[in-house]
């Protein structure tokens, strides 16, 4: 988290590639993935960046189900938002992906059906 505050809108590439590998490797605990996509996140804030995008989506779309019990889960999403902060109107394959992908599993997870017990609404 340290070097995406750090780094907050700096787009810096050296720092994309050190941190999209630890974003990839499925070793890594959630919280380490779930920090990781956050300072992805603030370092290419605002940028639309496709290629920190689609990785972000394919660490979605892969460990999302599987760790849908642990609430540092819904920080992932969050960093793919903040590529795309203060966009208005952006149409963008990322944007239909995730709107497409993230409701039913979300809703799920809200209303308890993700073989945890029942939680409280999001």
């Amino acid at each position: 988290m340290g070097l995406g505050i750090a780094y907050a809108g700096s787009k810096n590439e050296k720092l994309r590639h050190i941190l999209t590998d630890i974003l990839i490797d499925e070793e890594n605990s959630i919280s380490v993935t779930a920090f990781t996509a956050i300072s992805l996140g603030l370092i290419y804030v605002g940028s639309c960046n496709e290629e920190v995008a689609e990785t972000l989506i394919s660490v979605l779309m892969a460990r999302i189900e599987a760790e849908l019990e642990q609430p540092l889960t819904r920080l992932l999403p969050l960093g793919l938002g903040l590529l795309y902060l203060g966009k208005k109107v952006i149409r963008c394959w990322a944007v239909s992906v995730v709107s497409f992908f993230l409701p039913l599993v979300f809703s799920n997870y809200c209303n308890g059906q993700s073989g945890s017990s029942k939680l409280s609404p999001c």
